[in-house]
């Protein structure tokens, strides 16, 4: 029993199509010559899958995350926004600070940084995209 991490990018016909983790890794740590010039210039919604394994084969999808991978005009991981979604998730982290009771306003910057992540950064997947999601993962 394992766990598994499967990566896929969400073609304009809603179509899945995998995208190998250590080649996502690659093209995070920017090594030459990683680069999909097939969505240069492109914000693609992509899927990161965490699924159980029992003997190499999927036995359940654990958690299911909709994001997007912005790509430069050469096809590659586009920095800035892998930055900007970084520094908005370091500023939901305000939730952990300790509230000080003497304090007469309420610090709700941790919210509104929350509404701009998901606004921003996630999406919701339709019906016929979950159903793909299913498909992909387990071949039925």
């Amino acid at each position: 029993m394992g766990i598994g991490i499967r990566l896929y990018i969400v073609e304009d016909d809603d179509s899945l199509k995998r995208f190998p983790l250590n080649r996502y890794e690659r093209m995070l740590r920017g090594l030459p010559g990683e680069a999909l010039p097939q969505y240069s210039g492109r914000r693609m919604r992509s899927i990161c899958a965490a699924i159980e394994l029992i003997n190499r084969k999927p036995a359940e999808i654990l958690r299911l995350d909709f994001s997007y991978l912005a790509f430069d005009s050469e096809g590659k991981l586009d920095r800035s926004e892998f930055e900007t979604a970084t520094m908005l998730g370091i500023d939901l982290l305000a939730q952990i600070k300790p509230i000080d009771p003497k304090r007469k306003v309420v610090d709700a910057s941790h919210r509104f940084a929350e509404k701009r992540y998901k606004d921003q950064f996630l999406w919701s997947p339709t019906p016929e995209i979950e159903s793909a999601i299913i498909t992909a993962i387990f071949g039925i």
